[in-house]
């Protein structure tokens, strides 16, 4: 099987070569084959074969933004240092953060409106054992820091590390392997503590349902390393991936169809729902809760963008809870996020 993948590679290396010295003059760096004579037609099935045989042949990738783990798992490369613990935030930066969590939820408070504060852990954070070996894990992180200041500000912020970890699944990811982002099954595990911690009336929890398995294309992650329309197509050896759907997540409707989960406003509606009014300030983490959330509280409003936080929603709206989700890559952008309290 070894011998007939080499072969297999070498073949790919000369059809590589081969693009190369037809295309005319080019250049290779970065994302492989960049043509200087006009046949830019070129330059995404170059950079994708380049990748491809470099990750069958030999587990690595050729793609800058994107780590090649093991089991088929790819990682965003921009969750590195975050990983490694590598040009941490300092405790000022830290506690900068921290008050400006405190303000919006004091101000919660004076609305009446409870606050959570959720990071979305990066996936290397949950499966570290899929990472590289090389790559060493470190316990000091921006993460952790922040959960603490926060608690000591007296801040509702669960660790959704330890909610992810302690429910993770023997044989099935709670993260796309091909993506950043968490499925309908990890996203349901921070469902679920929402639920319970927002609508304990409602009996309902997706730990305890059933969830459907499909099979998932290719996430953001794969088609960064494997750009050409060929390759999206067929496949790769070595990747596959899933992802998962609740039946139960159903009989909402939206205020107005959204173009897709990461539309900048979206509003949604239940009847019978035992949940109240949910207000989501969220990013690309949030989308995959749509669904889950919409189907058990009765009005649910999804906002997406930072350029300011507008949170006098917080006060139009009236929400019995205000959720706050941000991606454990993205804390740094709170140093500068501004936020807009009308």
């Amino acid at each position: 099987m070894r011998r007939a993948v080499k072969i297999i590679s070498i073949v790919l290396i000369a059809l590589f070569f081969a693009i190369v010295s037809v295309s005319g003059a080019a250049q290779i760096f970065k994302r492989g084959l960049k043509v200087t004579d006009g046949k830019a037609a070129y330059v995404q099935e170059a950079a994708s074969l380049k990748d491809y045989v470099l990750y069958t042949a030999f587990g690595v990738s050729g793609n800058e933004k994107v780590i090649a783990g093991n089991d088929g798992c790819l990682f965003f490369a921009e969750t590195l240092d975050d990983y490694t613990g590598a040009g941490p935030l300092s405790d000022e930066e830290i506690e900068i953060i921290a008050r400006k969590l405190k303000n919006i939820s004091d101000h919660c408070e004076k609305n009446g409106s409870e606050f959570c504060f959720i990071i979305a852990p990066n996936k290397n954070s949950i499966y570290p054992e899929h990472m590289p070996k090389h790559y060493k894990n470190s316990n000091n992180t921006n993460f952790g820091r922040l959960l603490e200041s926060l608690e000591t500000l007296g801040v509702n912020a669960p660790d959704a590390r330890e909610l992810l970890t302690t429910t993770k699944y023997e044989n099935e990811s709670l993260y796309y392997k091909t993506d950043t982002h968490w499925n309908a099954k990890g996203a349901a595990v921070i469902a679920d503590y929402i639920i319970d911690s927002f609508a304990p009336e409602n009996s309902f929890r997706y730990a305890d349902s059933f969830a459907d398995s499909r099979e998932f294309t290719g996430g953001d992650l794969y088609k960064l390393l494997f750009p050409a329309a060929a390759i999206k197509t067929k496949g790769v050896p070595g990747i596959s991936d899933n992802s998962y759907h609740y039946a139960e997540a159903a009989g909402f409707v939206y205020n107005e169809p959204p173009v897709s989960m990461m539309d900048l406003d979206i509003e949604t509606r239940c009847e019978g729902a035992k949940g109240g009014k949910l207000l989501v300030y969220r990013d690309s983490f949030g989308s995959e809760l749509v669904p889950l959330l919409s189907s058990q509280f009765e009005k649910v409003h999804y906002l997406r963008g930072n350029m300011p936080y507008d949170l006098s929603y917080i006060g139009s709206d009236q929400p019995d809870c205000t959720v706050f989700i941000i991606a454990e890559r993205n804390i740094s952008s709170l140093l500068s996020a501004a936020f807009d309290f009308g």
